[in-house]
């Protein structure tokens, strides 16, 4: 979770470092894209559109793998009463 975050926050950082302002979370870059980012994208130097792409691949990946372990967890919760408490701590 922590490395979703952390690019999360490097994306937004790079759009702001080139003048591209996004709301913070991921709920804004996904509500951004397509067609916000690959305009923002087609203006920045190529090594730079290869790493946003790079991130952004990777922030997806990160964020599908969150979404599965988030409904594993949830599952086993349900069957079981000490993780439900443990959940519930959190």
């Amino acid at each position: 979770m922590r490395r979703y975050t952390d690019i999360t926050n490097q994306l937004r950082g790079i759009f702001i470092e080139h003048y591209i302002a996004l709301a913070q979370g991921e709920v804004a870059i996904n509500h951004t894209q397509p067609w916000v980012l690959e305009i923002a994208i087609q203006q920045l130097a190529d090594m730079l559109r290869d790493l946003i792409d790079e991130q952004l691949r990777e922030w997806y990946q990160l964020g599908k793998r969150i979404n599965v372990l988030t409904s594993r967890l949830e599952s086993a919760a349900n069957g079981e009463k000490t993780v439900g408490r443990l959940m519930s701590a959190g």
